[in-house]
This record gives structure tokens, C-alpha cells and sequence, in this order.
């Protein structure tokens, strides 16, 4: 309240308490993210997960897909399943490191559940060398659904538009019965 009055008085146009509390709500949540995305940042590509018979790490993280309150998702090469030369790519969720090994396990343990032809399947889990928990997932190859709508060359139908989201739908309720969402 007192933030409030003391914006009020140096503010000749005033906002609302409401647009102000919201706008200091999402600074907060921002400031978060970012804090959460930078302290976890590190120069890829770099060796990961535990070593294998070759005596060198079994993935190798490329590049950074995404950040939550859980984890960093890259895109990585599985060197245990390379074939003829031909990279295996998988997408590896390697939570932060207020997510412990059990935490880890047990997500991985829900997640193994889903199936659905439209949820990334779970394929390894485990602790990296630096004592890591993560998840491999396949990867999906596209874009973001955002992404891939604003691209689109000609505007959505309704119908297609609703087969989407049934589609999407189908594919959290599938998370929500493996106790995963």
C-alpha cells in the first residue's frame, strides 16, 4: 500500500493498484526465469550422462529447447545408439539442482506411463557424472505450436482449429491419468 501511495504521488498518471501489483507480479516471475535459465547456463556443447563402454559420456548436449521451474531441456546426441555414422537425437531434461534423484526418478517412473502418439515418449533416466538428475526423452523434431501457427500461409479453419486442440486435449489427459500434469 505504501509502494502504492508513493507511485500515486510521483506519478502524474496514475495507474491502478491492480495493473500495478500486476506489473510488479510478473517482474518478480520474469526475474525468476531468467535468474533460473542464467544459473544454469553453460558452453555447449558439452559431454554428458554417465560414461559408457567407450569410455566417454553418453550424450552430448547441443543446444538449449527449454527452461522451467524444473529443469533445462537440450537437444542431444545419444552416442550409445549412433548408427552407420548417423546421429541418434533425443531431447534430455536435465533438472535443476533443487530437484534430487528421487524426484527425478519418480517423474521419469509417471512419465514412462503416458502413451499416447502425440507425448514424447521417456527412453533413459539417471544421474549424470556431475550428480545430475535427468530424463531422455525422444525428440520431437518441429516447432513450437505458436510458432507453427503464426506461420501458417493461410488462416486456420474452426474445424481444424478444434481437431487441434482435441488433439492436444487427448495428449495432457493422457499426462493427467499418469499422474504427471
Amino acid at each position: 500500500d505504501r509502494a502504492y501511495e508513493q507511485l500515486l504521488e510521483s506519478t502524474p498518471d496514475a495507474m491502478s493498484k491492480t495493473a500495478i501489483q500486476s506489473s510488479v507480479e510478473l517482474d518478480k516471475v520474469l526475474k525468476c526465469a531468467f535468474d533460473r535459465v542464467s544459473s544454469y547456463s553453460i558452453a555447449l556443447p558439452v559431454e554428458f550422462g554417465p560414461k559408457g563402454y567407450d569410455d566417454r559420456s553418453r550424450y552430448e548436449l547441443r543446444r538449449v529447447l527449454g527452461s522451467g521451474s524444473q529443469g533445462t531441456v537440450y537437444e542431444a546426441v545419444d552416442h550409445v545408439f549412433e548408427e552407420d555414422g548417423v546421429s541418434s537425437l533425443v531431447a534430455i531434461k536435465v533438472f535443476h539442482g533443487s530437484i534430487d534423484a528421487d524426484q527425478g526418478r519418480a517423474e521419469g517412473t509417471k512419465a514412462r506411463r503416458i502413451r499416447h502418439n502425440h507425448v514424447a515418449r521417456v527412453i533413459d533416466q539417471g544421474l549424470s557424472e556431475g550428480g545430475e538428475s535427468y530424463l531422455a526423452y525422444e525428440l520431437i523434431d518441429g516447432k513450437p505450436l505458436d510458432a507453427w501457427v503464426k506461420h501458417q500461409s493461410v488462416s486456420m479453419s474452426v474445424k481444424h482449429a478444434c481437431r487441434l486442440v482435441i488433439t492436444l486435449a487427448r495428449g495432457v489427459q493422457s499426462a493427467h491419468s499418469a499422474g504427471v500434469v
